[in-house]
């Protein structure tokens, strides 16, 4: 693995490799899931260093993996990132993550009323 990047950053997903979806073949020790897992992670950690690599986010390209080539993976979580508002719940102190629970607790307030009653009980 290339170590010009944040050496934590690198050690932490090297870690987390063998935890991202431990029973799917694609990403059993020593398949090409695994390693393109590796290089979409450590791509994404020199492409944005402001947010780097936070625990998730292999499970989020693992997803991403599973139905398309690495290089679409990469850009198709850029975009995540970039497009819908993801950034902030990976910044430093999670800022982002308050609001997107409270977007989530708006929206089954609005939809799944009963849910909501039950979860404010």
């Amino acid at each position: 693995m290339d170590t010009d990047g944040n050496s934590h950053d690198l050690l932490q997903i090297k870690r987390d490799l063998s935890r991202s979806f431990p029973l799917c073949p694609l990403f059993k020790e020593g398949n090409a899931g695994q390693a393109q897992l590796e290089r979409v992670l450590v791509t994404f950690t020199k492409y944005d260093p402001n947010v780097g690599y936070v625990q998730g986010m292999n499970f989020i390209v693992g997803a991403l993996l599973y139905h398309c080539p690495e290089d679409i993976a990469f850009w198709l979580f850029v975009s995540l990132i970039d497009d819908y508002e993801m950034r902030d719940i990976y910044l430093l102190g999670f800022p982002g993550l308050y609001k997107h629970i409270q977007i989530i607790d708006m929206l089954i307030f609005e939809n799944i009323r009963e849910v909501y009653q039950h979860f404010v009980s």
